[in-house]
């Protein structure tokens, strides 16, 4: 009988519905897996996608880039030929000048009183803007050669060097090279720069190159905040030196946006940037000044951020390095 109920059963149009019903569940759960796995897919292409397109406009950036440190070097080239007519004319109209100052203390009976105090003004007058002339000269004849330096991009030699120079230098080469960029940009720089500092033997160009890539990051992220209106901000750059043990400490601060805790391990990752793309960053700054700083010089560098309060650099560079 029981056999008779199944066959019975089998027979029904109910058992033939639950069977298409249930190869249509199947048919349907099967489409389904489908299409979230083809939404995966797309995902997964439009992220690679967006991927290698970014990379493609850091590759086309770099380009300009080395472009333009090719023109820089040029112009900066061109520049430093008449500067240095001017620099060795100043030097030369100072030496020019003290030796008129002697003739005419020599002949002084010649002249009343009154013409001398005249003439003797006059001189020191003039000795005070051809110092002037070649003190600046001679300041913007290292901007000049820090630009050379930068825009060839090559690896320096190592040699005995001031850290407080090199950083001076780069100071200057920042602040300028920013507001060249913006006419209106404004930062109080604070320096606190130990005089009593050993020299040490460093690859001068490449500590340079780090020093002026934190204090661009510095300046961009002050402005980027002064632009945001805040009332009683003063956007402030502090740079220090001092020796620490047997170590010479670097300390870059600036009191600009910050950045976010989320992404402080990333800065040092090749390519990564806070930046938006087409400003010009490859994301490549950070990444090669870790390797200078610890490949080239056995050295340390460490970031501390609050995203809207501060960011501070710390370098640290052995005073007995290896060659």
């Amino acid at each position: 009988i029981p056999i008779q109920i199944n066959d019975f059963f089998y027979r029904t149009p109910l058992f033939y519905f639950i069977c298409t019903l249930l190869l249509a569940s199947i048919i349907y759960y099967w489409f389904q897996r489908q299409k979230i796995e083809q939404r995966k897919l797309q995902r997964l292409v439009d992220e690679r996608t967006q991927d290698i397109l970014e990379a493609q406009q850091q590759l086309i950036v770099q380009e300009k880039l080395a472009s333009l440190g090719q023109l820089t070097a040029g112009i900066a080239h061109e520049i430093k030929n008449p500067l240095n007519f001017v620099n060795n004319f100043a030097e030369g109209s100072v030496e020019l000048i003290e030796d008129l100052e002697e003739e005419i203390k020599g002949g002084q009976t010649n002249f009343v009183p009154e013409q001398l105090e005249e003439i003797f003004t006059l001189i020191e007058d003039l000795k005070t803007n051809a110092k002037d002339i070649q003190r600046n000269g001679t300041r913007a004849d290292k901007i000049v050669k820090s630009m050379m330096d930068h825009a060839r991009g090559t690896q320096s030699d190592q040699k005995l060097a001031d850290i407080n120079e090199i950083i001076e230098d780069n100071i200057n080469l920042a602040y300028h090279g920013y507001r060249a960029f913006d006419k209106q940009f404004f930062v109080q720089i604070n320096r606190h720069l130990d005089s009593n500092l050993p020299k040490i033997i460093v690859y001068p160009q490449e500590l340079g190159r780090v020093i002026l890539n934190i204090l661009n990051n510095a300046c961009f992220a002050v402005n980027k905040k002064t632009q945001k209106g805040m009332a009683n901000y003063v956007p402030i750059i502090n740079v220090k030196s001092k020796l620490i043990g047997e170590n010479i400490q670097i300390i870059l601060y600036d009191n600009g946006i910050g950045i976010p805790a989320n992404i402080k391990d990333k800065i040092f990752t090749p390519f990564f940037t806070t930046k938006s793309t087409g400003s010009g960053n490859t994301g490549l700054g950070l990444s090669i000044s870790y390797d200078i700083i610890v490949q080239r010089h056995q050295g340390k560098i460490n970031l501390e951020s609050k995203e809207g309060e501060y960011t501070q650099f710390t370098i640290e560079l052995p005073l007995n390095k290896e060659p």
